[in-house]
């Protein structure tokens, strides 16, 4: 039973790249836009990050940890040749929802959602504007296909400043409703 659901979801796979192919998608399925929570940080500190994640109607992504081992599961990752990070990251909790092509709910994300963590400066970060790309991973799928797995990213552009330097919070509309 395992290995016709295995083919039963290649072949979805499989119809969803040939129509893409052949109709194209015109917008992403995902967007994403990114938020720290202060104006501009010192080395060796850190800020709250949240990532807005916006899904279209009539689609879902896997969670973090999908209900099946052959589906594939949302990450996030930060980008930074600078030695930024994103620690402490926090999905939402998913939904369990039953789809045609599985015995059991899957465990999926849908509509809009944040994921939150902390984004880090190390100590031998000096000041400037620096840029790191935040890069969210997923497999968009409705009711029927799947699509192959993608990509959204977002620039973050972070301000280090001097050690002495006055930080303000921003985005506060954003960060009071978030743990």
């Amino acid at each position: 039973m395992h290995l016709t659901k295995y083919f039963i979801v290649i072949g979805l796979f499989l119809l969803a790249n040939f129509s893409n192919a052949q109709f194209g998608r015109e917008t992403d399925v995902v967007s994403v836009k990114s938020y720290l929570s202060l104006d501009k940080l010192t080395a060796n500190s850190e800020a709250k990050f949240a990532l807005k994640v916006k899904i279209e109607d009539k689609w879902h992504i896997n969670s973090i940890k999908p209900n099946e081992d052959f589906l594939i599961p949302t990450e996030i990752k930060l980008i930074s040749d600078k030695g930024i990070f994103l620690s402490n990251t926090s999905f939402p909790k998913a939904k369990e929802l039953k789809f045609g092509f599985s015995d059991k709910p899957l465990s999926v994300y849908e509509g809009e959602f944040f994921v939150t963590g902390l984004l880090k400066v190390p100590a031998e970060v000096t000041p400037g504007i620096h840029k790191a790309v935040v890069e969210f991973s997923y497999q968009p799928c409705n009711d029927v296909t799947c699509l192959a797995p993608a990509n959204v990213t977002d620039t973050l552009s972070v301000e280090i400043a001097e050690n002495n330097s006055m930080v303000n919070e921003i985005n506060q509309d954003i960060f009071k409703n978030l743990d």
